[in-house]
């Protein structure tokens, strides 16, 4: 009796294994057409975006819902490396754009942490010092900080290291400011 109890234990774990194998099969099929279809939805956001900030006619309600299914598609999805560094980019720019700082960082943390040798993470810790904490919320220490730490990180980046020195250089400086100083070096440079 003992054996063929013992069988009938095996069989049982042999249909459950089975139908737990069916069961995980079904689920992941299922979770396909739900990724496509967020990720669509998302996609489309940033294309109709893109045509309202061409128009000049892009509204904060628009970019923080785009922002969000952008970002959400990213967070939900973290095995699609190949769209969600540029989902969340866009998703920090867009939350940026509705005034959403907090979240516009958090983007970019998550960008940075996730996909740090990625060639957007260079740019999004340029915008993280520049659009977020230098000219969103005003805060030149912070900027300064992500300033140097970026010249640590990218010392000869081909398009941004420029750029990175000379806001380092000037900045908390208003554009009159700025002007005024490269005028002055400008007629400096003339005199000689």
């Amino acid at each position: 009796m003992l054996i063929l109890d013992f069988k009938l234990y095996a069989m049982g774990i042999k249909i459950t294994q089975g139908f737990l194998f069916l069961v995980l099969t079904l689920l992941c099929l299922s979770c396909q057409p739900a990724q496509e279809r967020q990720k669509e939805h998302a996609i489309g956001l940033r294309k109709e975006t893109a045509q309202a900030f061409e128009k000049n006619e892009l509204n904060d309600e628009l970019a923080l819902e785009a922002a969000e299914a952008l970002e959400g598609y990213a967070l939900d999805w973290p095995a699609d490396s190949l769209d969600n560094p540029s989902f969340l980019y866009d998703a920090m720019q867009l939350y940026t754009q509705s005034g959403h700082f907090d979240r516009a960082l958090a983007a970019a943390d998550t960008l940075m942490r996730r996909y740090p040798g990625h060639k957007l993470t260079p740019y999004t810790l340029h915008y993280k010092a520049y659009f977020i904490y230098e000219n969103g919320l005003g805060d030149t220490e912070n900027a300064g900080k992500l300033y140097r730490a970026f010249l640590e990180k990218y010392p000869g980046h081909p398009e941004l290291t420029s750029v990175v020195l000379f806001s380092l250089e000037h900045l908390g400086k208003d554009d009159s400011e700025i002007l005024d100083e490269i005028l002055k070096k400008k007629s400096g440079k003339d005199e000689d």
